[in-house]
């Protein structure tokens, strides 16, 4: 089906997603223009301007980077000298004062309001040979003709396990069923975290978030099938620091498996996702009385709610989104593995919903080695 301009961007703003942030969430999804307004431009050790601006990036190649100032992600310091602290924990502390909420009034600011982006595109799907790779997991989308609406998000700084300047990552893909020509109010969400993804159904019928909540904490972990749905907007819960996006609240446990010589072989821990609702949440403009409504019908207590609303999208060409042709990275490179800015290309191909619902069809709930997902506990 061809979908005008209008038409495309009445479909982002009807399922533009509830973001739950944690409360002790450092940074908020930005405009990606902030990479260029907090940082200086490099190309490997040489510095190419102070003050870059928006429109310094087309064209640039994979050699150049965008470096937080007075932040050096290949000794671990931060600050200005002669105060320069060194390690993890002088990296957080800087990159939270500097570039964090103090950019914003009560959590958010009017000068850098919460931003997506987001990109419509119609996806097919076949029924796979046999030969060429398995049949679909059970609760997947099935053969036929779907609507991918896109979202992405920018962080201008990762404070996880490991540490990095600039995060593309949350991505959210709402995916409706095409049957003779009409869009469905039914499909699948699609999530993504450290590389591995969930697809949850998609319903817009009216449903209580209590009883939602009852329903997925009945069911084995990692199998959560359905996604809460609000007036078409998808809830979608952000791990603090590291910003993957889930389909719940909880807790998740990562890990590897360790083999030592006297002992069996043992799970250790590397790491914890955590993820809340009721906390602080970025959500449609108006939308705040839907969400307390529905948080007090789920007895979570919303008086200390926090809220602030999506910037109203609009439709741009690729010549008013420079961004787009910058083939360098949007943070420092370094030599710690998981510690570098994320590179264009991964960013670029993070944009395209083919692939992007195609790697979920094939991860499902799951990670990538070494990393593998421990244990999750579902909590409020």
């Amino acid at each position: 089906m061809n979908l005008t301009r209008q038409q495309r961007l009445e479909l982002i703003k009807k399922h533009a997603p509830v973001m739950w942030l944690h409360e002790a969430e450092a940074f908020h999804p930005v405009h990606c223009r902030v990479a260029t307004q907090l940082s200086e431009l490099y190309r490997g050790d040489d510095l190419v301007k102070s003050r870059p601006s928006f429109a310094d990036l087309p064209g640039l190649s994979r050699d150049h980077y965008l470096k937080l100032r007075h932040m050096d992600m290949k000794s671990l310091a931060a600050g200005r000298s002669p105060n320069v602290a060194y390690g993890p924990a002088a990296l957080e502390s800087y990159a939270r004062a500097n570039y964090g909420r103090n950019l914003y009034a009560d959590g958010f600011s009017a000068s850098r309001p919460p931003c997506y982006f987001a990109r419509v595109e119609e996806v097919t799907f076949r029924k796979p040979s046999p030969k060429s790779r398995p049949k679909y997991p059970a609760g997947h989308p099935v053969e036929g003709s779907y609507i991918a609406i896109e979202y992405h998000f920018y962080f201008v700084h990762n404070d996880f396990w490991n540490q990095h300047q600039g995060d593309w990552d949350a991505t959210t893909v709402v995916l409706l069923r095409v049957e003779d020509e009409e869009i469905s109010s039914e499909g699948y969400l699609l999530t993504f975290a450290h590389g591995f993804s969930w697809v949850t159904r998609f319903h817009e019928e009216a449903r209580s978030l209590n009883q939602w909540i009852g329903q997925w904490q009945r069911v084995p972990r990692r199998r959560v099938k359905d996604a809460y749905v609000l007036d078409g907007h998808p809830f979608i819960f952000v791990t603090q620091g590291g910003h993957g996006a889930y389909p719940t609240p909880g807790t998740i446990c990562l890990g590897i498996s360790e083999k030592l010589l006297w002992l069996k072989t043992k799970r250790a821990i590397v790491t914890t996702d955590v993820r809340q609702v009721g906390k602080i949440a970025i959500c449609p403009p108006r939308f705040r009385p839907q969400l307390v409504e529905a948080l007090e019908g789920a007895g979570v207590p919303s008086s200390g709610l926090q809220t602030a609303p999506w910037r109203e999208p609009e439709l741009l060409d690729e010549a008013e989104q420079p961004w787009l042709t910058y083939a360098g990275r949007w943070g420092q490179p370094s030599p710690y593995a998981g510690w570098g800015g994320p590179e264009s290309d991964k960013v670029q191909k993070g944009t395209k919903p083919r692939e992007t619902v195609l790697k979920a069809l094939k991860n499902g709930y799951q990670a990538g080695d070494p990393i593998k997902v421990q244990d999750q506990w579902h909590r409020l």
